[in-house]
């Protein structure tokens, strides 16, 4: 709170009209010194928005209404064109597929490196089937990425399987998409063979223990039927389930993730994944 501070100059009885002169003016320069920090205006309100990046991330709608630059933990789909790369909360049922609902423009980021990507034959069109999650700053439309969700890869033989979640940080009571992408890193064509309709496996432990407290196929019927997967030399498909994580307790758990195939052997992918209050 802000006071104001003032003084009446009179004259003191008895003193010379100079010595009187020179008691004021020390005074009034002593007042002034001692108010002057109270008397300034108050500091402008930062029209910034929030930093919320380690929040659940908002939809490109959520962060388009609030019209604050700022920083973002934003979540839709990627679509990368020739004309540029967008976010957005839907994709419209067409091939390639085209951003459904509102959606921002997208700076800062190597497709390259995103793990799960479908791409169009014959095409410079690639885009995400699943919502991903991205941090960055947000000014008007457009979206620059600071962070992307990171992936763990292994490698066994030709085969090479990176697995990430989306989002990073899943929340309880929210979905989670379980991003797997296994490329052929070898000279001939790799034959994934899967005995049934299952085609990945995640389990979660807690923390430095082998107590299981998650494991995706429980409580789940597959069809039971011999299917061949062929991937040609630098080829890349992505896998991709979703599940809520409901029943546990946020903290941090031990992840596995592989391949659901008999034949070759899946290699393991070992993360940790942070587990959030709903």
């Amino acid at each position: 709170m802000s006071r104001r501070c003032a003084y009446r100059a009179t004259g003191r009885r008895g003193l010379p009209a100079t010595l009187a002169g020179l008691v004021l003016l020390i005074a009034g320069l002593i007042l002034f010194a001692g108010c002057a920090e109270d008397t300034a205006e108050p500091p402008t309100e930062s029209i910034d928005a929030d930093v919320d990046a380690g929040a659940y991330p908002r939809s490109v709608a959520e962060a388009l209404d609030r019209d604050k630059p700022g920083r973002y933990n934003l979540m839709g789909f990627l679509i990368s064109t020739a004309d540029g790369i967008r976010l957005c909360d839907g994709l419209a049922e067409s091939y390639p597929p085209q951003c459904g609902g509102p959606s921002v423009s997208v700076e800062g980021l190597e497709m390259d490196r995103v793990t799960g990507l479908s791409r169009a034959p014959d095409s410079d069109v690639a885009w995400t089937d699943f919502p991903i999650a991205l941090e960055g700053s947000l000014d008007g439309e457009v979206f620059t990425v600071s962070e992307a969700p990171r992936s763990v890869a292994v490698g066994d033989g030709a085969m090479r399987l990176s697995f990430m979640a989306s989002p990073p940080r899943p929340a309880l009571g929210k979905t989670v998409h379980w991003v797997f992408e296994v490329t052929n890193v070898g000279a001939e064509p790799l034959t994934l063979n899967f005995s049934s309709g299952q085609r990945i496996e995640v389990v979660l432990y807690k923390e430095g223990t082998e107590e299981e407290a998650y494991r995706w196929s429980a409580g789940r019927a597959f069809v039971q039927a011999i299917e061949d997967v062929i991937l040609e030399p630098d080829r890349s498909i992505p896998i991709v389930r979703s599940d809520e994580l409901n029943g546990l307790e946020p903290g941090t758990y031990d992840a596995q993730a592989r391949l659901a195939t008999s034949e070759p052997a899946s290699p393991v992918v070992e993360s940790k994944l942070e587990l959030t209050g709903p």
